[in-house]
């Protein structure tokens, strides 16, 4: 059990406070020249952030960093507080100018200088495990724990769910683990599960960068995405059994040279062979030379002149016809062996132009294979960009069915935590009936007496979701008026603490309040504190601090009589109070 002792400051920067067991009031009380002032800012909250601040509070460490509290630093000021457990007293001492540097003893020992991280490392053992407790805690709970046993007015202010005393965005999981363990009811399970919804978040967050790494590198959809891999596996297929299937050739340049070559040659060849046509034309004509003469129509007319002359003319005509067959003939000899030399020719030359156009054929379908090439290299390209493009799409897509099955997976343990939590939920009744009793032993001493507390509950209700599987109501009577509603925050506190000190569990025994009455009718916080005073006679270890304002507990004289107002004497369980005026604040000035 842990208890405060004591706040002081060795820089006389306040008067020392002593904290009892029992009830302590830090009181406002009005001066006689308020001229207006509201009684607000005098030192009662300060002094609560004062020990929230010795236990590393983060919200205190800024409260106490602000322009307006430059004396703190400037003055060198510095404040101690000293708590204890059942068998030693420690002091912590926070210097305001070195404000990440802790000082903590143990008594009998001198002073040692830690970080605010590994004093939250010692202090953890030291205030909230519990090493009896039949379930988890983390030693890195240990200020979110605290925050439900110190409680400043801001933190009051903004609360609005009595198992949130931690902060506004905290997990439900989280909680409902935070407020099992305070409630001494096993956890194991709803850490687990609080773990596992963590896992799945964070899974769920991966999928969705990936999901939006795929919409922006490929302008599709995931779905759209995953059947594009099947066309895009398929084409680079393709194209590789192309590029398989082609043979090439590399001296493009010889081709082009020779491709030229045969052009020139082809066409020499061809007016050769044109030539040589010619001239077998013109042979061919030389046969159809008339040679035959009618020497018997010469010799007729020549007879008409003269006899002699005729018969002359015939035998002169017949030897000339004689000569001319003899030349003819003689030529056609030649024109046959002529014309058979130069078909020879010809017949050579288109051979081989032939020849020599096949070989250009062949040529000019390789420089078509080149612009295939071409065509092919550009394939190529694609092959090496679309499967660098496909295994980067195909990696995202398997990233995201990894965290799909992660999901799965997880999903499922979810659902094998829930059934847990919901079995042993089932095996909690006694407990939860015990803190339901305290819970209605709260009400029925502290709400207005006459008042119906038949639509008050506490209850805790498996709910069997895997968003959350487990349920605790908490309702007082008229809560939705707003004093109501926020009396139900210090009930749900006043149950938890009456547990842990009924159980004399290893956690403070203390319990700090402020601001947690504002908006709560008078008489209920009467009766709150006749409560708590009348529990402190029964649980010695009970020690329950908290801020008031004078007109928060005083009943005027006819309300007094009608309710028997305080059962005891307020000023005997006052340990400050401090005054609207600038001598009676806690530091003494105006701030």
């Amino acid at each position: 059990m842990i208890h405060l002792v004591r706040l002081h400051s060795d820089s006389g920067l306040l008067d020392e406070i002593t904290f009892r067991r029992g009830l302590n009031v830090i009181l406002g009380v009005p001066s006689g020249d308020r001229n207006g002032r509201e009684l607000n800012g005098v030192g009662k909250s300060t002094l609560i952030r004062l020990v929230d601040y010795a236990f590393i509070g983060t919200e205190a460490k800024s409260y106490f960093r602000q322009d307006r509290t430059d004396f703190l630093r400037d003055e060198d000021h510095s404040i101690t507080v000293t708590f204890e457990d059942d068998k030693t007293q420690y002091q912590i001492r926070r210097n305001f100018s070195k404000s990440d540097e802790v000082e903590f003893a143990r008594a009998g020992a001198g002073f040692a200088t830690y970080s605010e991280a590994e004093m939250k490392d010692i202090l953890a053992p030291i205030m909230i495990v519990d090493p009896e407790y039949p379930g988890h805690v983390d030693t890195a709970w240990f200020r979110n724990l605290l925050r439900f046993f110190i409680t400043d007015d801001k933190t009051a202010h903004k609360r609005t769910d009595p198992l949130n005393f931690v902060y506004s965005s905290a997990r439900k999981s989280e909680l409902l683990a935070y407020n099992y363990y305070l409630l001494n009811l096993p956890n194991q399970h709803l850490v687990e599960f609080d773990r596992l919804r963590q896992k799945l978040q964070e899974e769920q967050r991966h999928k969705r960068q990936i999901e939006v790494r795929i919409k922006e590198e490929t302008g599709k959809a995931v779905e759209q995405a995953r059947s594009d891999l099947d066309r895009m596996r398929a084409q680079i297929e393709e194209y590789k059994a192309s590029l398989e299937a082609f043979t090439f050739l590399q001296d493009y340049e010889s081709i082009e040279t020779e491709l030229r070559t045969l052009t020139v040659t082809i066409s020499d060849r061809m007016r050769v062979f044109a030539a040589l046509r010619r001239r077998l034309s013109h042979l061919e004509k030389s046969y159809e030379l008339k040679f035959d003469v009618d020497v018997d129509r010469v010799s007729r007319l020549y007879a008409e002149i003269e006899v002699e002359l005729a018969a002359f003319v015939q035998r002169r005509l017949e030897e000339i016809l004689d000569f001319r067959r003899d030349i003819v003939a003689n030529r056609k000899k030649f024109l046959v062996e002529r014309e058979a030399e130069l078909r020879s020719n010809l017949a050579d030359i288109e051979s081989e132009v032939k020849r020599l156009e096949e070989r250009r054929s062949q040529l000019f379908k390789w420089l078509q294979e080149r612009q295939a090439l071409d065509a092919l290299r550009n394939a190529y390209e694609r092959i090496a960009h679309d499967s660098e493009q496909l295994e980067r799409s195909a990696a995202r897509v398997r990233a995201l069915e990894a965290e799909e099955q992660k999901i799965a997976e997880t999903n499922a343990l979810i659902s094998e935590t829930v059934v847990q939590i919901v079995r042993e939920r089932q095996t909690q009744d006694v407990s939860i009936r015990e803190i339901r009793k305290t819970f209605f032993d709260i009400l029925q001493h502290t709400i207005y007496l006459g008042e119906a507390v038949e639509d008050a509950y506490f209850d805790i209700t498996a709910t069997g979701k895997a968003a959350s599987p487990l349920n605790v109501e908490i309702e007082v009577p008229k809560s939705d008026s707003l004093g109501k509603s926020r009396f139900k925050l210090p009930v749900y506190d006043l149950t938890v603490f009456l547990r842990i000190l009924s159980q004399d569990r290893h956690l403070p025994h203390f319990l700090v309040h402020d601001g947690a009455f504002n908006g709560v009718d008078v008489k209920t916080v009467v009766q709150f504190l006749n409560y708590i005073e009348k529990k402190a006679r029964t649980l010695s270890s009970l020690q329950y601090i908290l801020t008031l304002n004078e007109d928060q507990v005083y009943l005027s004289e006819k309300s007094r009589i009608a309710f028997d107002g305080l059962g005891f004497e307020l000023a005997s369980r006052v340990i400050a109070h401090f005054e609207d005026v600038p001598e009676k604040m806690i530091f003494r000035r105006e701030y």
